[in-house]
């Protein structure tokens, strides 16, 4: 059993070098592991990446194609990169997370194994971020057969966020949602940061790039889809009560967590 580490990322040298480097120096055994790093064809710092390829040995990169009357849409890449993902295991990550804990890797893929996997393999674990805690899936597990049942590894109606609140909310219905507090993924997000040491911290560019795209008259359009699709989260725990035959907990699948 392998785990793929699935990643949209633009620019962000450092970012990107930190990751991978945490991941090396944490991973009990590398060969556990593929990243996937989803690179804009127009990427100005593709070149330098794609030598990342070279020199990491564990690392794959999926062309997003440039689309440049397109608005960004980060969750549409984990989509392109589940799409070509053989692994069994998949992991939502952002390039700005850190991995802290020795042997992670062992540790997941022991979530997926034996008795800890239900027999239809529905399951998502998360790990400490070092903020959020247990109270969303700011980094996540997941087998691939829920992809490989529903077709999606995210909803991509958003462009930015929500789609761990989503998948939270859907696995949390389900009592399929694990939480492995003793393994440390950092998430270190310019907000977070800027939260933990109570100072002004601007958005990187490519971050900037995503928050200007998803604003309509000052309002994100991500947070308004999370209202809207309401009624399709309770359609899919409906889709999966059904399918695991399971009874489902309606009450953690909100309308809209901005009330």
């Amino acid at each position: 059993m392998k785990i793929a580490l699935l990643v949209p990322t633009r620019e962000r040298l450092n970012r990107k070098l930190t990751l991978l480097n945490s991941i090396l120096c944490t991973a009990s055994d590398v060969n556990n592991i593929t990243v996937y790093f989803g690179v804009d064809t127009d990427d100005p710092k593709r070149n330098t990446i794609l030598k990342m390829a070279k020199a990491f040995t564990f690392l794959k990169i999926v062309d997003i194609p440039a689309q440049p009357n397109v608005d960004v849409n980060i969750n549409k890449i984990w989509n392109q990169l589940a799409a070509v993902a053989t692994e069994d295991v998949f992991g939502y990550i952002g390039d700005d997370m850190v991995f802290r804990t020795d042997s992670w890797d062992t540790e997941i893929i022991n979530e997926f194994s034996g008795d800890k996997l239900p027999k239809d393999k529905i399951k998502c674990v998360h790990c400490d971020d070092g903020f959020h805690k247990s109270a969303i899936c700011i980094n996540a597990f997941m087998h691939r057969a829920y992809y490989d049942a529903i077709g999606y590894f995210v909803r991509d109606e958003f462009l930015v966020n929500w789609s761990d609140q989503w998948m939270y909310q859907i696995y949390k219905s389900l009592g399929r949602l694990t939480y492995r507090g003793d393994i440390y993924i950092e998430h270190d997000q310019w907000m977070v940061r800027q939260i933990k040491q109570k100072v002004s911290i601007a958005p990187d560019s490519t971050t900037k790039r995503m928050l200007d795209r998803d604003a309509i008259d000052n309002k994100a359009r991500s947070d308004a889809f999370w209202g809207k699709l309401g009624p399709e989260r309770d359609k899919e725990v409906a889709f999966w009560e059904k399918k695991l035959n399971i009874k489902a907990d309606y009450s953690v699948v909100e309308n809209d967590l901005r009330k």
